[in-house]
């Protein structure tokens, strides 16, 4: 079977999406301020369905009006909730278990196998140049927060 490229939705279609959740939610927006939102909304989940609905939802108890900061403050919210709702550990207690020689011998052969596996696996993207980056900004938010590594 051939790979399938996962990605979020293109901006124009997220924006369409957070638009219409923070509709169905019936969320408190300043007029001036809803674009603003609306592209916080996609930008900050990368464009993914699963994780817009759950921002939207989350705003949807927020009794103040709804600002680009707000969207910041729940999606930190999420990223590091003790109950873990968007299963983000998942992408950490993975890797053990699918990776296990990569990781216990990363030596520089055993490293780049494993920067290809994640790659394929979605975690990683890279360039022409063979440097690798966090295919989704999301996760890498996560990752960086989960590790202590966020300054």
């Amino acid at each position: 079977m051939p790979a399938v490229e996962i990605r979020g939705l293109e901006p124009a279609a997220g924006c369409l999406l957070a638009s219409q959740l923070l509709h169905s939610f019936q969320l408190h927006l300043d007029p001036t301020q809803a674009s603003a939102v609306v592209e916080r909304i996609t930008q900050r989940t990368d464009g993914v369905p699963f994780y817009m609905a759950a921002v939207a939802q989350r705003l949807a108890q927020y009794p103040d009006t709804v600002t680009p900061h707000t969207v910041d403050s729940v999606v930190r919210q999420l990223l590091t909730a003790d109950s873990d709702p968007w299963e983000m550990e998942h992408f950490r207690s993975r890797l053990p278990v699918y990776y296990r020689s990569a990781v216990s011998d990363a030596n520089g052969r055993h490293l780049i196998q494993l920067l290809r596996s994640l790659a394929l696996d979605h975690y990683l993207v890279s360039s022409v140049d063979k440097t690798y980056s966090f295919r989704f900004p999301l996760i890498r938010s996560w990752w960086q927060i989960a590790q202590g590594l966020e300054s």
